[in-house]
């Protein structure tokens, strides 16, 4: 199999790189052979995950930029010059245009069986960034959309996905198929001690999108009703993005009570930071799964969002749900927590809590039977 990305050059690891890296390691657990074909900046996380899995280097296309973007775009519609050897199946990890194109041309022109992974229908209005940017995001992701639609099978994170898919006429619907992410589960659940009172923990790429910004008032709020309260921030982003998150912990008076940590890329340290945690933190204004959300449920967290319509229906009433924007809601629901009044331990948890062995699985399942 060979893996279709064509990325910007960034540190960090962001949901939908881990998903495609659980299920290629899971593949070459399984005796296959995969090759990722992606920009050189992703060998970094190849040879830091996993060894085994080969890489074809599709070049340096730097950051994301209109430049960028067009780099990117001409290296996906050459890219049969680069990918020589004949592989049975090609995985796209997004239906980005960039990222469908070496798909596309490899089931065309050597009828090489074609998976395209849809993570989320892309809005046109109302997101949390420059409309020029949205713009061009959602002709990108509309494009690649067209043409996964000679795709032998679309994989949708989540049912909601699946439906707002079904709504593309041009997509046909017995190829469309809803498959979900999933958890470490035995790094969850090892659980040594108990967690510090008084401590939230938030990881995620550094963006406005991903309500890294409300995080500063928001443990301001907290930290006048609880002085000690420590939040720490992990996940790396742009230069600029960063650099606005640290003067807003500065503008809000928390160089004291929030600490930033840039990205962390071993499991095993997230695991033991989630459980030395009480709260986790994600006031984000746009997901479609996020797979944090899973790892602070399993490790046994109180687990707080804002009430997004495309995830709620994955994580059900096992979340503290907060209405969008609503940053001092936010910290009261945080310190009614701490003051010991509100758990959600008690709840089911959602049928969307699954290992990543079963969900790889079902998911190979599903790519070799279309």
């Amino acid at each position: 199999m060979v893996m279709g990305y064509i990325e910007a050059d960034r540190p960090s690891i962001s949901g939908g790189d881990m998903r495609w890296l659980k299920f290629a390691s899971w593949l070459v657990q399984q005796g296959h052979e995969v090759t990722v074909f992606s920009t050189d900046n992703c060998q970094q996380f190849i040879e830091k995950y996993n060894p085994k899995i080969k890489f074809l280097p599709a070049g340096n296309m730097g950051a994301m930029s209109a430049g960028g973007g067009l780099r990117r775009l001409w290296c996906a519609l050459t890219c049969l010059r680069k990918i020589r050897t004949k592989f049975d199946y090609v995985y796209s990890v997004s239906t980005i245009l960039y990222d469908v194109l070496p798909g596309f041309l490899l089931s065309l022109f050597r009828g090489v069986k074609w998976t395209a992974v849809c993570h989320w229908i892309v809005p046109l209005f109302g997101r949390q960034t420059r409309f020029l940017h949205a713009l061009l995001f959602y002709l990108g992701d509309k494009a690649g959309l067209l043409l996964a639609a000679r795709a032998n099978c679309i994989l949708c994170v989540s049912e909601t996905t699946r439906l707002k898919a079904l709504e593309f006429p041009f997509l046909p619907a017995r190829r469309i198929f809803g498959v979900e992410c999933g958890v470490e589960m035995e790094l969850a659940r090892d659980r040594q001690g108990t967690p510090k009172n008084f401590t939230a923990v938030h990881i995620k790429r550094v963006a406005k999108t991903k309500g890294s910004f409300d995080l500063p008032p928001i443990w301001k709020l907290v930290v006048q009703r609880f002085p000690t309260a420590k939040l720490y921030i992990c996940g790396d982003g742009s230069t600029e993005e960063i650099s606005t998150l640290k003067s807003l912990i500065k503008e809000n008076g928390m160089e004291d009570n929030i600490e930033y940590r840039g990205p962390v890329y071993d499991e095993v340290e997230k695991f033991q930071l989630l459980h030395s945690c009480q709260c986790f933190l994600l006031p984000s204004y746009e997901e479609n799964w996020a797979i944090v959300l899973g790892e602070a449920l399993a490790s046994g967290l109180e687990v707080l969002c804002y009430d997004l319509p495309d995830i709620r229906p994955v994580w059900g009433d096992s979340l503290h749900w907060i209405p969008i924007g609503d940053i001092r809601n936010f910290a009261d629901r945080i310190c009614t927590i701490f003051e010991g009044k509100l758990t959600k331990k008690g709840v089911p948890p959602s049928p969307a809590l699954k290992s990543w062995e079963d969900v790889c699985a079902q998911e190979y399942k599903i790519m070799t039977q279309s």
